[in-house]
């Protein structure tokens, strides 16, 4: 009974340091640096059932080999930037296809596209992009060249004139847009403006766009594109 308790306690004690071991394996894209730790698997400390063990490793499919919208964001959250060009990526450019910038200070997007090339394998091919809670007071024209931006995050800003989301009208594939947090949401018929400028949304401010919603846009539409009657002269 002795040795079965020794041995019980040295699996355990195998299991936790496992546990650990493999806590910090993890496959991450954040600040610039890739993180990868494959200690784990080199020790054969694996198992079945969701129980760490001894025993073989399973192939565990590198980050490169993912699909690229299965690959998480290249995030820089809270990172402190005066500008685009304070970021100096370490090792190869990101496969992923989603990027974060959100708390950082930025209050323009001078540099973007070579920062892109600098950061991301597949810059053209950018999807989901977060730039919410920083300095902009306006919508950069560079974001009108990023034709595959599905996903675009600009709430929390200082952007105060409703007309700079016409720049957006360009964004054939874009999606999911926020902008609440700036100015401009005061404005008088908000969203009505930015629906019916971008009828492709399914999603503006994490509220989805209902039928009723695209129906009542039409009619604003329709109303705002009437020519305004001539007074008589006098």
């Amino acid at each position: 009974m002795r040795a079965g308790s020794e041995n019980s306690a040295a699996e355990s004690k195998v299991s936790r340091e496992a546990r650990g071991t493999l806590g910090a394996a993890v496959c991450c894209w954040g600040g610039g640096r890739v993180a990868r730790a494959t200690a784990a698997c080199g020790a054969g400390l694996w198992g079945s059932g969701g129980h760490i063990g001894a025993g073989p490793c399973p192939t565990v499919m590198p980050a490169r080999l993912l699909p690229p919208e299965l690959i998480p964001p290249l995030d820089f959250s809270f990172f402190p930037l005066r500008s685009l060009q304070d970021l100096s990526p370490e090792g190869s450019p990101s496969p992923t296809l989603a990027l974060r910038l959100p708390y950082t200070g930025l209050s323009n997007l001078v540099g973007l596209q070579p920062t892109l090339q600098q950061l991301l394998a597949n810059p053209t091919q950018l999807r989901w992009l977060d730039l919410s809670f920083n300095c902009l007071t306006t919508i950069d024209q560079v974001l009108t060249t990023l034709g595959g931006l599905q996903s675009l995050y600009l709430h929390g800003n200082t952007i105060s004139c409703l007309s700079e989301v016409d720049k957006l009208g360009a964004l054939s594939q874009l999606h999911r847009l926020t902008l609440y947090g700036n100015p401009m949401e005061e404005e008088r018929g908000y969203r009505c403006y930015v629906l019916a400028l971008l009828p492709q949304l399914s999603t503006l401010d994490f509220s989805a766009v209902t039928p009723q919603e695209r129906r009542e846009v039409a009619v604003w539409g329709g109303i705002r594109r009437q020519p305004r009657p001539h007074r008589a002269s006098e």
